[in-house]
C-alpha cells in the first residue's frame, strides 16, 4: 500500500469516465461551493470537517467489507458478519469534533 503524499502525486483516474481527476480543481470547485452556499471551512459543520467525516467513514466500511469479505446487504461468507452502525465522536485537529456512524460486526471481533 502506498502512503498518501505518493497517491496525491500520481494520477487518479475516475472509476466511471476513466479521465484524471485534477485534484486541485476538485479542491477549488469544493471551496467555490462552499463558499457559495455560506459553509465555513473549517469548524463544526465546516466543509473540513464533512469531507474529514466523509472519508473516514467511507475507508472504515471499506476496511469492514475487506475484514467480511462481503458488501452491506450481501450474504455474510462466515459467521462474522455485521450487525449495525454504531456512532463515536472523532476529534481531530484540524476539522474539529464530528460524529462517525460505522458498522460493527456479531462476533465482535471488529473493533469498528
Amino acid at each position: 500500500m502506498s502512503d498518501m503524499t505518493d497517491m496525491l502525486e500520481d494520477e487518479m483516474i475516475d472509476p466511471v469516465t476513466g479521465e484524471i481527476i485534477d485534484q486541485k480543481d476538485l479542491a477549488e470547485r469544493l471551496l467555490a461551493q462552499a463558499k457559495e452556499q455560506g459553509v465555513s471551512l473549517v469548524g463544526p459543520g465546516g466543509l473540513l470537517n464533512q469531507l474529514t467525516k466523509n472519508v473516514l467513514e467511507t475507508a472504515l466500511n471499506a476496511e469492514l467489507t475487506e475484514y467480511l469479505g462481503h458488501e452491506h446487504g450481501e450474504t455474510p461468507l462466515g459467521s462474522n458478519m455485521r450487525n449495525g452502525p454504531r456512532t463515536k465522536t472523532v476529534l481531530t485537529v484540524e476539522s474539529g469534533r464530528f460524529r462517525s456512524r460505522s458498522r460493527g460486526t456479531v462476533t465482535g471481533r471488529s473493533s469498528r
